[in-house]
């Protein structure tokens, strides 16, 4: 009995021992962060954007401030601290908060600016620093190609540079990737003959929300459109193109096509 006894203090004592450095190594957790702004024009009368990173570890954290940076896809980089607010600074608080801002400047380039910091440890009395490493914003739209980020706009536009048309689903575009898989691999080709309606929505696919086909000719006399469908009239070389009009988010994008 003496032998099972101390075999169950043993166990219950490395039961106890155990836990706080399964602690110690895990890596903090980012609560939240947030801006003040996501969508704002370089004609705004204020461009300051507040930023709030909320970071909890169960022994604590040990920075004073982390470095927020901003960034777009082109040489375009901002940074800022965001200064813990705790004070006087308690490093074994288990959730910390750290706040800054940015004033944008007039100057940006219209388009997404994503941000990030570059990461808290935990605290080191814990005995095992484990940082967070970098951690992006999160995601807070479903624009394409801007799910995260703050939107610079210059007089209400994003002038985001985005492939709106997938297709056509005939020819070399046949086998590339759609949204729609079911409708647009398996479409039939047109025929092209006299008298034929062409809808450039049965064969293009629109690949964000918020924009329209149109079709043009510059062959009037071989094929005529509404902006909606174009119809061949006579033989000879239909030239028409396809369009997704300037939207606030996106530039106008035009494909150019020939059929005899």
């Amino acid at each position: 009995m003496k032998f099972k006894s101390l075999f169950v203090a043993v166990g219950l004592l490395f039961s106890v021992t155990a836990l706080p450095s399964a602690l110690a190594v895990e890596k903090p957790t980012v609560e939240s962060f947030t801006a003040s702004k996501l969508d704002v024009d370089i004609a705004d009368p204020d461009l300051t954007i507040d930023f709030e990173v909320v970071v909890s570890h169960p022994k604590g954290l040990e920075n004073t401030s982390t470095l927020l940076i901003l960034t777009n896809t082109g040489a375009t980089t901002i940074s800022t601290p965001l200064i813990r607010t705790d004070s006087p600074i308690n490093f074994t608080n288990t959730k910390v908060t750290f706040k800054g801002k940015i004033t944008l400047p007039r100057s940006l380039t219209p388009g997404v600016y994503t941000y990030s910091i570059d990461g808290v440890r935990n605290n080191i009395d814990s005995g095992t620093r484990f940082p967070t490493g970098i951690v992006p914003g999160p995601v807070v739209r479903n624009l394409k190609s801007a799910e995260s980020g703050i939107l610079v706009r210059s007089n209400g536009f994003l002038n985001l540079d985005y492939e709106t048309i997938n297709g056509p689903a005939f020819g070399s575009q046949s086998g590339i990737s759609y949204l729609n898989a079911a409708k647009y691999t398996t479409v039939t080709a047109p025929i092209w003959k006299v008298g034929e309606i062409f809808n450039p929505a049965d064969y293009f696919e629109v690949a964000v929300p918020g924009v329209e086909l149109s079709i043009t000719t510059s062959t009037p006399r071989i094929c005529t459109t509404d902006g909606k469908t174009m119809k061949l009239i006579s033989e000879g070389d239909c030239q028409y193109k396809v369009t997704t009009a300037k939207t606030k988010d996106f530039i106008e994008k035009t494909r150019f096509y020939r059929q005899r």
